[in-house]
This record gives C-alpha cells, sequence and structure tokens, in this order.
C-alpha cells in the first residue's frame, strides 16, 4: 500500500484509492487504548480502531467494502505501507517546547473547541472547482465557536432558531464571521482548511513548536532565491498567531 500524508489518502501497490485515513479528532495511535496487538478502541468515537500492519491491499480493500467508515491505523514497523515523503524541511524541537496540535477536518476542529482550545483557522489553498463535498465555515466572534454546513438547503438561521434567537439579522452579523463561504473539497487534494489548537492559558511571548505547519513558509537555502517550505519549527505567540522561525542555515564544503 502506498500512503500520502498530504491528502489522508491510502492507495493500493496499484495506485488506486483504497481509503481516507484521516482521524475527525485527529488523534495518534499512541492515544487509543490497546486491545489487542491488531486492535485499539477509541473512547472518544467508541469504536474500535485496526492496525492495517500485516494487512493486503485486498484484505483491506474487502474490510473497507464491508464498512466504508472504518477507522485503521499503522505503525513505524509496517512492513507492506509506503509512506511518500512529504517534501520541505524544518528544525527539530530540540528545546521541548510545547506541542501545537494541527487539526485538519471541521470534525476536529469543532471537537477542539468544545475542549477549550481556541481554533486558529487557516486557508490551506485554493478550493477545487468541484468535489465530492461542499461546506460553509463560520466562526462565533465571542466564543470561537465553529458552525459548517454540507448543505445549501441549511443555514444559520436554523442555528439561531437552536439559540432561540429574535434578531436573526443581528446575530449573524454581529456574532459570527464567515471563514470561507461554499467550497468543495476533494478527497485526492488537502482539506482547503486548516486550524491551530491554541490553549487558552498560552501567553505572549510563549514558545511552541509546530509539528505540522499549516502555512506557505519558505526557507530560503540559497541567495538566489531557492527555497523549501517549512514542515516542522518553532514559533512564538504574539496574542493572535504565531511567528514563525527559520530554520538555522546549514552550510559545509565539500
Amino acid at each position: 500500500m502506498i500512503f500520502d500524508p498530504k491528502v489522508g489518502a491510502l492507495y493500493g501497490d496499484d495506485g488506486v484509492f483504497i481509503k481516507k485515513v484521516s482521524c475527525p479528532l485527529a488523534l495518534h495511535p499512541d492515544q487509543l487504548k490497546m486491545i489487542n496487538d491488531r486492535e485499539r478502541f477509541c473512547s472518544a468515537c467508541q469504536k474500535t480502531i485496526y492496525r492495517i500492519d500485516d494487512m493486503s491491499d485486498v484484505e483491506l480493500r474487502q474490510a473497507v467494502d464491508e464498512d466504508k467508515n472504518i477507522c485503521v491505523f499503522a505503525t513505524p514497523h509496517a512492513k507492506n505501507i509506503t509512506i511518500l515523503e512529504k517534501l520541505g524541511r524544518g528544525d527539530e524541537n530540540t528545546n521541548n517546547y510545547p506541542v501545537i496540535q494541527t487539526l485538519r477536518s471541521l470534525e476536529s476542529m469543532v471537537a477542539a473547541q468544545k475542549n477549550g482550545f481556541l481554533v486558529l483557522i487557516k486557508d490551506v489553498g485554493v478550493s477545487p472547482p468541484f468535489g465530492e463535498d461542499k461546506f460553509i465555515v463560520m466562526q462565533q466572534n465571542e466564543t470561537g465557536e465553529i458552525w459548517w454546513s454540507g448543505d445549501y438547503r441549511t443555514s444559520l438561521f436554523d442555528k439561531a432558531l437552536e439559540d432561540k434567537v429574535e434578531d436573526f439579522d443581528a446575530y449573524r452579523d454581529e456574532h459570527w464571521t464567515i471563514v470561507r463561504n461554499w467550497f468543495f473539497s476533494r478527497r485526492d487534494q488537502p482539506f482547503p482548511l486548516a486550524a491551530y489548537a491554541v490553549p487558552k492559558d498560552l501567553q505572549p511571548g510563549d514558545r511552541v513548536f509546530l509539528s505540522d505547519v499549516i502555512e506557505e513558509v519558505k526557507h530560503v537555502f540559497w541567495n538566489q532565491g531557492n527555497a523549501q517550505k517549512i514542515l516542522f519549527i518553532s514559533a512564538t505567540w504574539n496574542g493572535k498567531d504565531f511567528e514563525i522561525d527559520q530554520p538555522a542555515w546549514t552550510r559545509w564544503v565539500g
């Protein structure tokens, strides 16, 4: 199998798509309760998560055919999975700064906000002109609550009814910001939005480590302008956003 971490897509060795691998809560395998060598349990979703280290393409396709919503994980010991390397560079967290989690699904953003994090949403790139799904995303100005819909027939008005609001126009205009208006997403491309889960007790000037940088921040490695994307790096919180470091220059002679 082949896994593309850029889009979270798992393919067979023949290049045919098998499934999207993207935890809606952005959990890692070591955060799941171990049942046995092949299974772990997610207490958040109340689901069994299956290890695919030793699965063949045929076995996984059969499992996906039987359950379209099956959740899987792999470990560094998987010998039959090739992980495509992301192009770019960064500096390791040698100072053991607090790690800021990156959220790459709307479900994980909603969960993080409900768990007390400030969800700092950013554009990943231009959304495709068409796709399997479409969304509108809004964020509440005071609380940071995230509302989204994937159906033209559903609007913020439905949320206002739930909140028993009398003046909908004021509710919408004064308390909500459109993060991104209707856009498409496709499983073969990164989701057009991502976010940092910022602890609310983080203070301006605090140093952190971004293990999955969202922004297209470049590291220029030649004085003629050649550059690479920064993938992971230390940063400083300024109270509104992260000021991202530049990796140390590497020089050699030989």
